[in-house]
């Protein structure tokens, strides 16, 4: 059973599911929900399941944690895809600013900095949290590739 929705059986939707396109699959997930979210960092791949939902919820709410270290393409590209699907982002932001923590923590840690858990949990892991709990979404649609795994429900 699904923990958001009690009497969903999540096996028997996966079973149902299977075989249908990403526009059926998004239908039924959006029948399910009262408040969905959709989660973006503009990366390209992105562009695709934001268009995909938003075409059939163009009201729903996009959550974007901007860490303050995307590119200037990645911004251009955001207000674009913002601009041209006409998405109702709402944006997330680290309690802290990025010169702030450049200077605290000279620059963006390395991955064996120890520093690094830090940084991630300031730039994106608090922002989504405060995020998920100010929002409190039913259903949330994301963008995770094949090749970056999906975690197993234990």
């Amino acid at each position: 059973m699904s923990q958001l929705h009690p009497n969903l059986d999540i096996d028997q939707a996966n079973q149902d599911l299977q075989g249908k396109s990403p526009e059926q699959i998004v239908e039924w997930a959006l029948t399910q929900a009262k408040n969905p979210i959709i989660t973006t960092n503009f990366r390209p791949y992105e562009s695709a399941i934001l268009h995909l939902v938003a075409k059939q919820r163009p009201d729903i709410t996009v959550l974007w944690v901007d860490s303050g270290y995307n590119t200037d393409a990645t911004y251009q590209f955001a207000n674009k895809l913002i601009r041209d699907l006409d998405l109702n982002v709402v944006t997330y932001i680290p309690k802290q600013t990025a010169a702030h923590r450049d200077a605290t923590m000279n620059g963006i840690p390395g991955i064996d900095n120890p520093q690094h858990g830090e940084f991630t949990e300031q730039v994106k892991l608090e922002p989504f949290r405060r995020a998920l709990d100010e929002l409190k979404p039913d259903v949330w649609f994301n963008a995770i590739r094949k090749e970056n795994g999906i975690p197993s429900r234990s």
